[in-house]
């Protein structure tokens, strides 16, 4: 399912901002923004014409926590939609070093209002806000877990709350990202609170 997409602002900063730890369980407060979106260029190089497709036809259109890597030599990675700022970011080296020697993230796409959050605090994208709601109102014994890198697991009707627990961080660990190699970030899944 494409993510919804709000009108981008565009603004463009000096140099990125330092990352905050991603997901630090247990999780005690899950943070949700509307679907505004805000396109940060730390810088603008020239890109070249395979990354300008990359740029124009996967990256613009995604929502937030998307980031876009760019190599001197014009080789691009980039992640879209993940759970957290620093996923993004993570992926997108990860994805432009499998290929090129030295890489920068260029861009990213953060909620307009973006605020890095605290320890045992997680940020989710527009679509998993809205599963959360609707979660809310299944049946109890109810569950959710994710992953900074996208991954999720929203689960419910189970016989017990660890049941639940254990079916959704189950789940999500089973469409985390793998890591492309030993020494790539890994977001594991964390359960989020409230659905119980």
């Amino acid at each position: 399912m494409r993510p919804i997409i709000a009108p981008i602002l565009i603004s463009t900063v000096i140099a990125a901002s330092p990352l905050h730890a991603d997901f630090t369980p247990p999780i005690r407060e899950v943070i949700t923004y509307g679907q505004g979106a805000e396109l940060v260029q730390i810088s603008a190089p020239q890109l070249s014409d395979i990354a300008r497709e990359a740029w124009d036809t996967e990256f613009l259109p995604s929502s937030y926590f998307s980031a876009f890597a760019l190599s001197k030599s014009g080789g691009y990675g980039y992640a879209i939609t993940t759970n957290s700022r620093s996923a993004a970011r993570g992926i997108a080296m990860t994805e432009c070093l499998a290929h090129n020697d030295q890489c920068r993230v260029i861009a990213e796409i953060l909620p307009t209002g973006f605020v890095e959050p605290s320890d045992n605090a997680a940020t989710v994208t527009v679509e998993i806000a809205g599963y959360l709601d609707e979660l809310s109102r299944e049946s109890p014994f109810r569950a959710a877990a994710i992953s900074a890198d996208g991954a999720y697991s929203l689960v419910w009707g189970h016989s017990s709350r660890a049941e639940a627990e254990q079916a959704a961080m189950r789940d999500c660990e089973s469409f985390r990202r793998q890591p492309a190699s030993p020494d790539a970030p890994s977001w594991p899944c964390v359960l989020l609170p409230g659905a119980k």
